[in-house]
């Protein structure tokens, strides 16, 4: 069989044998992921192909093996995590991208192999970039290593600039005609509906005669859709690929004649060869590598796929012949998203690649750093990495591996959970905090909608629990996710082996409380504490702060609903959201906090207010973060306590007065006086006047008590002298007679004019508008009615009698008869109580 690529072939091994490397864009189905390695066996010793994902890397090893006809693991292997098939005798390895890194930890100049292939590179993993760079480094030291960088769409501009000006192939493929359409489902519409329709549909559709691909978003919505479909397309055979899958792949090269639905997730974007298809159902999302905020822990989420991916799914379709495309969203959604994938580097967390490449170059300070990226991650992302890497102490403050750094790289965990595993093993539980790391690694055993059989202090503990019946095949009334158990123990077989420990067998569950310290030891930056709160009847969830700050509802999937302190192993925050959400929750102890593995321990001493006593004390604050542990109150010294006092009287003030406005209506009147020319000598209480006034007010006080007892307006009339005092009375008095004899308290308060309030037959038989200011200022009248409100306002009482007085009698006569309204109200002489006429 002829491929696009094979014209090629001699020149790309020339172009390696003059350059240290070379570029190669080849679209999907030219053959560059399987006949260039094996046609470069001719001219290198050793090749390692690095590919994105684990089912690529063993369906090329046995498609290349079969066509060496060689048994696979011989001439051709593979290795992927928990799977290898290699031997003395491979020289072509096909790999996943965080092998790699793990080859040159153990052979820093990667001495078995000469030509280092960078296959589908578009797809700019993490690894990827840091296969790259860690190859280019290495370069600088073996002249005879070679670098070919494979891909369908590669960015050629920046790679050149990278590597230098290196050769470069752009070679066509099989590519033939691709009708898109698209088909958005009505909203609510479940994911198994949505595919059964469309699948439906292609069958029928005359575009498309060859099998169906469906893209779907993780092995859950495959194994759904499968289950969904069955019985529902006729005699076609429905096949799902994946990681999980992969086993079913001969099925799709086997019975050409049976038509073949095939329900695979990205792994078919590029990397696989699959047989005669000519229909693709895209339902436009992936699960793609991101992570956990709180836990810093790799995480797949689903996202919307970008259009680069959303044409290179399309174009699975026109290999063989012309095809169709159904797309499972609205065109405008289409144009709406990223043209290409975000870096994986800029947006994920980088923690345990930092710890891995500085085990590369631990003789150096920061040695990771000495890395020539091909795009800098972003400087906050590795701030926060290389604090974390400290407070996990396995880089010192020099930049250095620490000796449990060592450790913990080797460890091919995220440093959190390799972290936990040393801590547990310190204490004689190695086992038990190997499994917890690996069951916490996986994402639990249990979804979020699972509730608890019983409630304890640790989520991880509890489900360790579980983990340790099943392996002795003890029965469990609840769904488990077997495939995972099966990955869990598969990898603690493993690493258990290297590390000596016991069999998971053999394991029982014991001391957990260290093994819960173990895992505080390992998240300690993530503790909160239960924050209660009022019953209204809808706060079903227990609300918790963090140390670090915000705050979190435990989700009662959680078994730790009795705890006041923990650790949050697994928690998630919603812009749209107040509130953050634990998922996975372990029971912190005080002395857990104690031993403050992260320096967050903070001790306050400060004399404030003790809100019971009232009074300044000695305030003494154990935090953890922003958390408070403890609290106690002493007494404080007495001139502490003065001191405070009078500081907290400055903040307060002049609020912790009852007259709070004695001062600003004292300054009012000094303005009246100097607007009126009325000399005299008053002090205003500004600046050191009034520091001077609060340390008259504070004197001989102990408490606020105390304070609020005294009257500020007293404390400044202590502060005038006599005849400072009585002109102060009689110039801006705080009430005024009327002639009938009726006090008015004068009103300086507010930026109107000084005013008096009375009923209008408190004013009859005066004609003088009452005046301050020694005459000069008329004061503002406002004249009430019966219903307390102003019938007239005026600085002219006796203008008033003349005029406007007799049409507000005759509207207020009329809803007030039984009051007195004289024709001339300036003479009329109000009658006094004891002449008025009794009720018989």
């Amino acid at each position: 069989m002829q491929y696009p690529v094979d014209p090629y072939l001699p020149d790309i091994a020339k172009a390696l044998s003059d350059h240290a490397a070379a570029l190669l864009k080849a679209e999907p189905g030219a053959g560059k992921t399987t006949q260039v390695p094996l046609y470069l066996l001719q001219h290198f010793k050793k090749i390692l192909v690095i590919e994105p994902r684990r089912l690529a890397a063993k369906l090329s090893a046995e498609w290349v093996a079969q066509q060496s006809g060689a048994p696979l693991g011989d001439l051709v292997g593979y290795q992927v995590r928990l799977d290898s098939k290699r031997s003395h005798s491979t020289r072509l390895l096909y790999v996943t991208e965080g092998i790699l890194t793990r080859l040159i930890m153990s052979d820093p100049m990667l001495s078995d192999f000469d030509l280092i292939i960078l296959d589908e590179f578009h797809e700019r993993h993490v690894q990827s970039d840091i296969a790259l760079a860690l190859v280019k480094k290495l370069q600088e030291r073996r002249k005879d290593l070679k670098l070919l960088v494979m891909s369908a769409t590669l960015e050629q501009t920046i790679l050149q600039s990278y590597l230098g000006q290196v050769p470069s192939f752009d070679i066509p493929g099989r590519v033939f005609p691709v009708t898109v359409s698209y088909r958005p489902s009505a909203q609510g519409t479940a994911v198994p509906q949505q595919v059964a329709g469309a699948v439906q549909d292609m069958l029928k559709d005359p575009g498309c005669q060859g099998n169906i691909l469906v893209f779907l978003a993780g092995t859950a919505q495959i194994f759904n859709c499968a289950s969904y479909l069955d019985g529902r397309v006729g005699d076609a055979e429905i096949i799902p690929l994946s990681a999980e899958y992969a086993g079913n792949y001969q099925s799709i090269v086997a019975n050409p004649s049976r038509r073949k639905i095939i329900l695979s997730t990205n792994v078919a974007e590029t990397s696989l060869t699959l047989p005669n298809v000519q229909g693709v159902i895209d339902l436009g999302t992936a699960r793609i590598l991101a992570y956990a905020p709180w836990s810093g822990l790799p995480t797949l989420e689903e996202k919307k796929i970008s259009q680069a991916s959303c044409v290179q799914r399309s174009g699975r379709a026109g290999r063989v012949a012309a095809g169709v495309c159904y797309r499972l969203f609205g065109e405008s959604d289409f144009f709406a998203r990223t043209k290409f994938s975000e870096p994986e580097i800029q947006r994920i967390d980088l923690c345990q690649i930092i710890l891995e490449l500085q085990s590369i170059y631990p003789d150096q300070a920061w040695g990771w750093d000495t890395v020539d990226w091909l795009e800098r991650p972003k400087s906050q992302i590795i701030e926060q990495n290389k604090k974390l890497l400290q407070n996990l102490r396995a880089i010192d403050e020099k930049g250095f591996l620490t000796e449990d750094g060592r450790r913990m790289a080797n460890l091919a965990l995220h440093p959190r959970l390799s972290r936990l595993w040393i801590e547990a093993e310190k204490l004689g539980l190695g086992e038990l905090g190997l499994l917890s790391a690996l069951i916490i690694n996986e994402g639990m055993l249990l979804g979020h909608d699972q509730r608890p059989e019983e409630h304890l202090e640790s989520d991880v503990v509890y489900q360790l629990q579980i983990f340790l019946d099943w392996v002795r095949k003890k029965p469990r009334r609840m769904s488990l996710d077997v495939p995972k158990l099966q990955r869990i123990l598969k990898s603690y077989d493993m690493m258990g082996r290297s590390l000596r420990l016991r069999s998971a067998s053999q394991v029982q569950l014991e001391r957990e409380e260290d093994l819960r310290f173990a895992i505080f030891s390992a998240f300690a930056d993530r503790v909160a504490k239960y924050r209660p709160l009022a019953d209204t009847g809808r706060n079903k969830l227990r609300h918790y702060n963090f140390s670090l700050g915000r705050g979190a509802v435990l989700s009662d999937a959680s078994a730790s609903q009795n705890v006041e302190w923990l650790v949050a192993v697994e928690a998630r925050e919603s812009y749209n959201e107040e509130l953050g959400r634990i998922f996975v929750a372990s029971g912190v102890s005080i002395d857990f906090l104690m031993r403050d593995p992260f320096a967050l321990i903070e001790r306050l001493e400060e004399t404030r207010i003790d809100p019971k006593a009232g009074r300044p004390r000695l305030c003494k604050q154990l935090l953890y973060g922003k958390l408070l542990v403890e609290e106690v109150w002493e007494d404080a010294k007495a001139d502490h306590a003065q001191d405070l006092l009078m500081i907290e009287v400055r903040k307060k003030w002049p609020a912790c007065f009852e007259d709070e406005d004695a001062l600003a209506i004292y300054h009012r009147k000094l303005a009246l006086m100097d607007k009126h020319g009325i000399d005299h000598n008053m002090p205003h209480f500004e600046g050191e006047m009034l520091d001077l006034l609060i340390d008259h007010v504070c004197e001989g006080v102990r408490s606020f008590k105390e304070l609020v007892k005294r009257s500020l307006g007293q404390a400044i009339r202590e502060q005038l002298d006599y005849q400072d005092l009585e002109l102060l009375n009689r110039a801006c008095p705080d009430t005024v007679a009327l002639k009938a004899g009726r006090k008015l308290k004068v009103n300086y308060v507010g930026e109107d004019e000084p005013w008096v309030a009375s009923l209008i037959q408190d004013f009859y038989g005066q004609s003088e508008t009452p005046s301050i200011c020694l005459g000069r200022n008329p004061l503002v009248l406002k004249l009430l009615a019966p219903s307390q409100r102003p019938a007239q306002i005026t600085r002219d009482l006796k203008n008033f009698w003349l005029g406007s007085y007799h049409e507000v009698k005759k509207e207020l006569k009329r809803r007030y008869p039984k009051r007195a309204w004289p024709e001339d109200p300036e003479t009329f002489v109000m009658p006094k109580r004891e002449d008025l006429p009794r009720r018989k």
